[in-house]
């Protein structure tokens, strides 16, 4: 079952109940109206602390495409937490939260656990939301699982929570139901602990030191300011490249390669998409967050 919309919710109390992780929050959507200057992103980043949610987010509200409007509504979803407390089941959760007892395997899974587990008091569990997806020619529970969740064994999951007998037999136009656990508000950073005595541990990762610069020249791209995307990526370029972290590295050449593309620079695009697969071997753009134009580019690059 899908989760149902509830009223707008005002701006001040939205902000208490998503850091708060309120219990009132259950069982539904926020709705968000696009204020002038608003893109995806930023509300994306807004709700989630993740501007890379945007794809997400506007596919869970059935848009195919990049461009919203002032004034529009958007569903905002957001995943319930729950603290599991002594006496708690898999099925007496998984009713509370979705309304059906038999998606607990499902939810099980999607928080990386055993459905054959038995439940810890005291453990953290995301319970996911519910987006509907119509089937279209030449998708199947492998494809929707590789597309949703980045892995194709993760369609067992699609499988279970619809109840497919036999996922040879889907037809064009029949629904499935994708249980999805990205859409988290973020939660209140934990009390810094009082300092104790140095230890020799292990390293650490560096830590990430261009984040700001890389989520401004991702917003610049999606708002479609592709000069001024490029000026901003050119700018920081060298010193990424030389003193990035690995991750940091990766979004450099992912979207230096997309802002190429956007300004139809096919040569520098390849260069870009070359060096990303050289610091990430198994990089793939993901099919509902890039436009058929960049599948098309980068299939060019190969």
């Amino acid at each position: 079952m899908t989760r149902r919309i509830a009223p707008p919710v005002p701006a001040l109390a939205l902000l208490v109940l998503v850091l708060a992780g309120a219990a009132a929050m259950a069982g539904s959507d926020l709705t968000h109206r696009v204020a002038p200057g608003e893109s995806a992103s930023s509300i994306a980043a807004r709700y989630y602390a993740d501007y890379e949610l945007a794809g997400a987010l506007l596919g869970y509200n059935g848009k195919s495409g990049t461009v919203i409007h002032a004034g529009e509504s958007l569903k905002i979803p957001v995943c319930d937490e729950h603290v599991v407390r002594a006496g708690d089941t898999w099925s007496a959760l998984a009713q509370r939260y979705l309304g059906r007892a038999d998606g607990w395997p499902a939810v099980a899974v999607l928080n990386g656990l055993s459905p054959e587990a038995p439940l810890r008091v005291g453990q953290r569990l995301v319970f996911p939301v519910v987006r509907d997806h119509v089937l279209r020619p030449g998708e199947t529970l492998a494809v929707l699982a590789q597309r949703f969740y980045g892995n194709t064994k993760r369609s067992g999951v699609l499988r279970q929570f619809n109840a497919i007998d036999d996922p040879r037999r889907l037809s064009v136009g029949q629904t499935v139901e994708i249980p999805l656990v990205v859409f988290r508000a973020p939660r209140k950073p934990a009390p810094t602990p009082a300092p104790v005595a140095a230890v020799p541990s292990a390293p650490v990762p560096p830590p990430r030191r261009f984040t700001g610069e890389l989520r401004s020249v991702a917003l610049a791209l999606v708002q479609g300011e592709f000069d001024e995307a490029a000026d901003q990526i050119e700018a920081v370029r060298d010193d990424v490249t030389r003193a990035g972290t690995p991750t940091e590295q990766v979004e450099l050449w992912r979207l230096l390669a997309l802002v190429s593309v956007a300004r139809d620079d096919d040569e520098r695009a390849c260069q870009a998409y070359d060096a990303l697969i050289d610091v990430q071997a198994d990089w793939t753009p993901d099919p509902d967050l890039v436009s058929p134009k960049v599948r098309e580019a980068f299939a060019r690059c190969l």
